[in-house]
C-alpha cells in the first residue's frame, strides 16, 4: 500500500472515533508517522513503512506503551495486550479498519476501569 493510501484509510477510520483529537500524519518518502491525542492521558502513535510494510499502532500512557499491534514483516503480525506489552500474541493479518476497531475496544476497556475518562 502506498503511504498516501495508508494515511487516507487510517484517517477515515480514526476520525470516526469521537475521542480522537489532533490527528496528524507526516510522510517522508515511504515512511508515515502519525499521532493523535485521545482526549485523556493516552495518546496514539502510528508508524508505517511503505517498502518494508512495517506497521505499528501503539497506545502510549504516562508510564509508556500500554497496548500495540505490530507487523514487522508482511506475515509477522502480533499484539502487545493491554498492560502486558512485553507479551507477543501472534494474530492474523488485520486491515487498518480492524486495527482501529480493536483500538476502540481497548479504549472501552480502559474507560470501564477508569470511569473518570470521557470517551467524547
Amino acid at each position: 500500500m502506498r503511504p498516501d493510501e495508508f494515511v487516507k484509510r487510517a484517517s477515515l477510520a480514526l476520525e470516526k472515533l469521537p475521542y480522537v483529537k489532533d490527528l496528524s500524519f507526516v510522510t517522508r518518502g515511504y515512511v508515515v508517522k502519525g499521532a493523535a491525542v485521545l482526549g485523556f492521558d493516552v495518546r496514539l502513535k502510528i508508524l508505517y513503512h511503505g517498502i518494508s510494510l512495517k506497521l505499528n499502532f501503539a497506545l502510549i500512557g504516562n508510564e509508556g506503551r500500554i497496548w500495540a499491534i505490530d507487523r514487522h514483516q508482511p506475515f509477522d503480525w502480533h499484539r502487545h495486550p493491554l498492560n502486558d506489552t512485553a507479551t507477543h500474541e501472534v494474530i492474523d493479518t488485520l486491515e487498518i479498519e480492524e486495527i482501529v476497531a480493536e483500538l476502540d475496544r481497548v479504549i472501552s476497556d480502559i474507560q470501564a476501569n477508569s470511569p473518570s475518562i470521557d470517551r467524547n
